[in-house]
């Protein structure tokens, strides 16, 4: 693998130890002080994974990984957040993330399927031990929705999800994503993540497009 900003470790390990999770196991074992930690610096993307998946074996709250994606910045993404601003509706920009996807702090892969009504943003997740999966897939589930939501109330338009499939089996705390993410949520369907979006709310105008800046 390679490397990649640490920023989203950064968000993710700090939004861990202020929900309560001990962390510092871990943190010692790989020598990681969290604020002495350079926010420029790059990490290894499998070395990063290595730290998510010693983490996750050890969280006392099963919803610990859901709740992370709140901790995630939107001017966090860097060049990213312009380059999805500047897009000309919801469906450049889903285009455009799926290309540039590098820049996110995922370690699933994006694809979009369309449909007649609705498509769909698809995030196929990596494969790891159970607790470390359901932890990286409600991160990355999580923090996706963040990003989405952030861009809504920034832009000011409405492009929330008409459900979310998760690929794990429905947990005894499954109540809980439906209020986090306001909407149906299907588990065990399908191997992969999907945000549904109703083909309307693609194609609603970016009041921040701006072909120059985004060419730029």
């Amino acid at each position: 693998m390679s490397s990649r900003s640490i920023l989203g470790m950064l968000y993710t390990l700090r939004g861990l130890r202020e929900l309560g999770e001990d962390i510092a196991p871990v943190l010692t074992r790989y020598g990681i002080d969290l604020e002495k930690v350079d926010p420029t610096a790059r990490i290894d993307r499998a070395l990063e994974l290595k730290i998510y998946v010693e983490v996750a074996e050890n969280l006392k709250d099963p919803l610990a990984g859901l709740k992370t994606g709140t901790f995630f910045g939107f001017a966090g993404y860097g060049p990213l957040t312009m380059l999805l601003m500047t897009c000309a509706n919801a469906y450049e920009a889903l285009q455009t993330g799926i290309r540039y996807q590098q820049l996110t702090y995922l370690f699933g892969h994006l694809s979009f399927e369309p449909g007649e009504e609705a498509s769909a943003l698809v995030l196929t997740p990596v494969a790891l031990p159970p607790k470390a999966y359901r932890f990286r897939v409600d991160g990355e589930l999580s923090g996706t929705y963040k990003l989405v939501r952030d861009m809504q109330l920034a832009l000011g338009v409405d492009m929330h999800a008409l459900r979310i499939e998760i690929p794990y089996e429905r947990p005894a705390d499954a109540e809980a994503y439906e209020t986090h993410f306001n909407c149906p949520v299907i588990f065990g369907k399908r191997p992969e993540i999907r945000f549904w979006i109703s083909n309307t709310a693609l194609q609603l105008r970016f009041p921040t497009a701006d072909p120059t800046a985004h060419a730029m």
